[in-house]
């Protein structure tokens, strides 16, 4: 279910069955400053209270209430000197009740405990937390077990018998055998007997008609977590006023009342696309956490849905509205749309505005709690600030200057150039700000990109003009200067510094004294090689984004390279960087050789042997390898963009950190190469063999890889995305954390392929794929099309296959026990003799599926979905679950007595 929210408003929901009807319970939480109605607090602040002030407590049980009640959070403080007592009190009101709804006063003694003279003196306090285990109650309590009081308990080997520090005022503890009811403003334990006995009657009638769901006497006010002193009778109109005393560190009384908002929510059903219907909602419950002055209202409301679980539920929209003004729901539907836009980037998806009341204003300060913008935004207003500094000391210093030759105060000032500082005041500092900060940021991009382009055109035009009255062609001149300026650095750093050794030597020899500038060459000698480096490598890396490839040689040029190069290999030379750019290298044999980051950018290598070579970090970009043999090569961080290798060879060779960006492989042999590192982006694979490849941590990205064969292969986190798979082979292969996102492909062949932690995610569709005898523990095919595929025998124990559709599939022997099947489409598959035990079947479709002889021990089918042709003839169906099944009666016929 997608939620579409502000972050000031926290939405949960949850869904229940009663009386065979499934219901969906939306609460939205609003939170709030206690000093300030209309200061509506983020959620991750909200939820930040919660974890401090209720580490013991539940917020809320997110369940429908039938009626009203407070909660409160926190501790009782004492302002000045510590004090042996104080008090505490929470008062609800509204101006149309006659009495307040909610009055509750509590006494806070310091620690204390029973002696044989009696009750000891409290000790002074500033500080009380207001829970349960400083509330009567202790061990054998029911109503408390976590309190004190009830009874002496040891304490480092001594007996002590400590009395509760909450009391109510009118039932105070007088002798060691009073029981008065345990006091806070906290939830009571979902053990409470107060709680427990609203559960209603769990007996064989419940089991036979209701099970799993709550009883027919369930009373639904065991979802009421207050004391019942802190109950209404009805819910909260929002209208309401608070009083709280003695809660807050420095404030003795916090008055205030309730935001004038309203939560809307929404929902849009599945099968109803573009409509929403709105939640009712009503307040029931309001939570205080007064140290931290925020409060909580609490919005709720419930809707029949069609699955137990919400699934025919698509979106919860969710949004907070003027209380006396609430917004159209076409209003929400369009915020919806606009949200889930993926077409375009829109900056409004950032501003909460839309789905906030109108009164709302974003706070002119970053909030502290719940991000380090605030840190950031003052290191961004600190620097402007130090510039504004550094700017008026230099320009008073400019000004000096001026008067002091003559001119005015006012003259020198007139004089002085306005330098302005003001970009660090446009950093965001609240979430409304920044969809309008990426709006100018936007305008401001297009206005200097429109002025480049403008600036461009004008230079190319003066160009033109002036080149054409010296009858000279700017187009030509043009592609030959991006001609002489492709493949390697023509004039590296290295020449330069040689340049001005020869300069200084020319010096030298007039007579001139040059030894301190020789030393200061000398000693930038080694960063002129760094630069040299650095050229050299951006090139290997990135040579093949140049706009024009280097041309190849002409014939005599190249042959003449070549037999240098072969030449130097013969006497068992190194070809470390050589440069091979734009040579023939057809049919030459350099196997063995040193090539490492040797440059061969479109040069031909067709039919050539290079097994076994060393061709690490080389640049082959735009090179044509075709039917080459490259057997155990090391190609290492090689570059290999835009070339192809149709037919090459590559069998056993090192691929690790390869660029392969727009080449072609077609029916290349890979097997058993190694690749680590390496992504395959808009690559051509035809039918290439990686049979026994070795591949870590690579990924194929939208890739054609029909017919190719990873027979018998390994892998470690190896992503298939948005790949095209038909009739690829997998077969015995090890593939481990593997994901198959948004891929697809026809008979697919995992036979016998071992998966450890494999993932089909998104939308796939592998239809008849192969799953043979497969070892596929724990594997992910959750919501993926796999009809007809055959998993005949395979291990799947613990496997995912909820909302899958193996619609005719073969199951038979498949051993798949602790597994989900929950929506699992199963029609017509064959799942005789299939190990199904401890797996939940729940809302499967079985229409027609045959579960002859398939072992199904303590299984849940709970609201299966099947009919005549369905069979279960000699299946094991002891203690399975089959509650609101359609294939109920069908399945408890078959069961023997005494399972459930």
């Amino acid at each position: 279910m997608r939620i579409v929210k502000p972050l000031r408003l926290s939405l949960v929901y949850r869904t229940f069955e009663n009386a065979g009807q499934p219901m969906l319970t939306v609460t939205g939480f609003v939170g709030f400053r206690l000093d300030n109605a209309k200061a509506i607090e983020h959620e991750v602040a909200l939820w930040k209270a919660v974890g401090k002030t209720m580490p013991d407590s539940r917020l809320d049980d997110f369940m429908a209430k039938t009626r009203g009640e407070v909660v409160a959070a926190g501790s009782a403080f004492v302002i000045g000197p510590p004090q042996p007592g104080t008090n505490v009190r929470i008062t609800v009101n509204r101006d149309d009740a006659p009495k307040p709804l909610v009055d509750k006063e509590l006494v806070v003694f310091g620690d204390r405990s029973w002696t044989a003279l009696g009750m000891t003196q409290p000790q002074p306090f500033n500080e009380m937390p207001l829970s349960w285990d400083r509330a009567f109650g202790g061990e054998g309590y029911a109503e408390n077990p976590a309190g004190r009081g009830y009874k002496p308990i040891e304490v480092d080997g001594k007996k002590t018998h400590p009395l509760p520090n909450i009391e109510y005022r009118n039932r105070l503890l007088t002798s060691p055998g009073d029981k008065p009811p345990p006091a806070s403003f906290l939830p009571l334990d979902v053990t409470s007997p107060l709680r427990m006995k609203k559960t209603g009657t769990y007996d064989q009638k419940w089991l036979e008609t209701r099970f799993p769901y709550y009883p027919e006497d369930f009373d639904w006010e065991f979802f009421n977590v207050a004391s019942p002193d802190q109950r209404v009778g009805d819910f909260f109109t929002g209208k309401e006023t608070f009083r709280i005393e003695g809660m807050h560190p420095e404030q003795r009384v916090i008055e205030g009342a309730l935001p004038p908002a309203v939560a809307r929510a929404f929902i849009e059903r599945k099968a109803t696309p573009g409509e929403l219907v709105e939640v009712p909602m009503h307040i029931d419950t309001l939570t205080f956490f007064p140290s931290m002055l925020i409060g909580v209202v609490s919005f709720r409301g419930t809707v029949p849905v069609d699955e137990d679980d919400g699934d025919d539920v698509k979106t919860l929209v969710g949004g907070i509205d003027d209380r006396d003004f609430p917004r159209e729901a076409a209003h929400y539907l369009h915020i919806q749309r606009l949200r889930e836009d993926k077409t375009e980037f829109h900056a409004e998806l950032l501003d909460d505005a839309p789905l906030l009341p109108q009164w709302f204003v974003e706070p002119n300060e970053i909030e502290e709690g719940w991000n380090d913008v605030a840190e950031h935004v003052q290191f961004e207003h600190n620097l402007r600030k130090r510039g504004e500094a550094n700017r008026d000391h230099e320009l008073g210093i400019v000004k000096e200057k001026l008067v002091a030759q003559g001119f005015t105060e006012e003259e020198a000032a007139e004089k002085l150039p306005v330098i302005d500082l003001t970009g660090g005041d446009r950093v965001p500092t609240t979430l409304g700000q920044i969809p309008a900060a990426i709006k100018r940021a936007k305008e401001e991009m297009d206005e200097a990109k429109a002025m480049l382009e403008k600036r461009q055109a004008e230079e190319e035009k003066k160009a033109r003009e002036a080149m054409a009255e010296k009858g000279r062609d700017f187009d030509a001149e043009r592609r030959a200067n991006l001609q002489a300026a492709a493949g390697p650095p023509k004039k590296t750093a290295s020449e330069e510094y040689q340049q001005l050794e020869r300069e200084l030597d020319q010096a030298e020899a007039r007579g001139m004294d040059v030894s301190e500038r020789r030393a200061e060459l000398e000693a930038v000698r080694g960063r002129f090689e760094e630069l040299d480096e650095m050229q050299l490598s951006a090139y290997r890396q990135f040579g093949h984004q140049m706009p024009v490839p280097p041309a190849r040689l002409d014939p005599d040029a190249s042959r003449e390279r070549v037999a240098e190069a072969l030449a130097r290999h013969a006497r068992g030379e190194s070809l470390r960087r050589f440069d091979f750019t734009g040579i023939d290298l057809a049919g030459a044999d350099l196997r063995g050789a040193d090539l490492s980051q040797a440059m061969f950018e479109c040069a031909t290598f067709q039919g050539a042997k290079l097994s076994g070579a060393n061709l690490t970090e080389a640049m082959l970009g735009r090179s044509c390898l075709d039917g080459g043999d490259f057997e155990k090569v090391d190609l290492t961080g090689a570059n290999l963009a835009a070339s192809t290798f149709k037919g090459a060879k590559l069998d056993g060779a090192n691929l690790s950190k390869t660029n392969w960006y727009e080449s072609n492989l077609d029916g290349g042999s890979f097997k058993g190469s190694k690749l680590e590192t390496v992504s395959f982006l808009k690559t051509t694979f035809g039918t290439c063999d990686f049979s026994g490849a070795d591949i870590h941590m690579s990924s194929f990205i939208e890739s054609d890889l029909t017919g190719c064969k990873f027979a018998g292969a390994k892998s470690d986190q190896l992503s298939f995305i948005k790949c095209k798979l038909d009739r690829a082979d997998f077969s015995t292969a090890q593939l481990t954390r593997t994901a198959f996102t948004e891929s697809s492909g026809e008979i697919v062949s995992f036979e016998k392929a071992r998966f450890d932690r494999v993932a089909f995610a998104g939308e796939v569709k592998f239809p008849g794929a192969i799953f043979k005898n497969a070892f596929m523990r724990h594997a992910c095919l959750r919501g993926g099309y796999f009809r007809e595929a055959d998993f005949t025998e395979a291990d799947a124990e613990e496997c995912d296959f909820s909302s899958a559709d193996l619609t005719g599939g073969k199951l038979y022997r498949m051993k798949s026990p602790r597994s989900l099947f929950i929506r699992t489409d199963l029609s017509g598959a064959d799942m005789k003799s299939t190990i199904l035990m401890y797996s939940l079947l729940q809302k499967a479709r079985i229409y027609g599926a045959d579960f002859r002889g398939s072992n199904l021990f303590r299984a849940d089918l709970s609201k299966v979905r099947g009919d005549t042709n369905t069979t279960f003839e000699g299946a094991y169906l002891v203690q399975i679950t089959v509650a609101g099944s359609l294939a109920e009666e069908k399945a408890r016929a078959r069961r023997p007595a005494g399972s459930r």
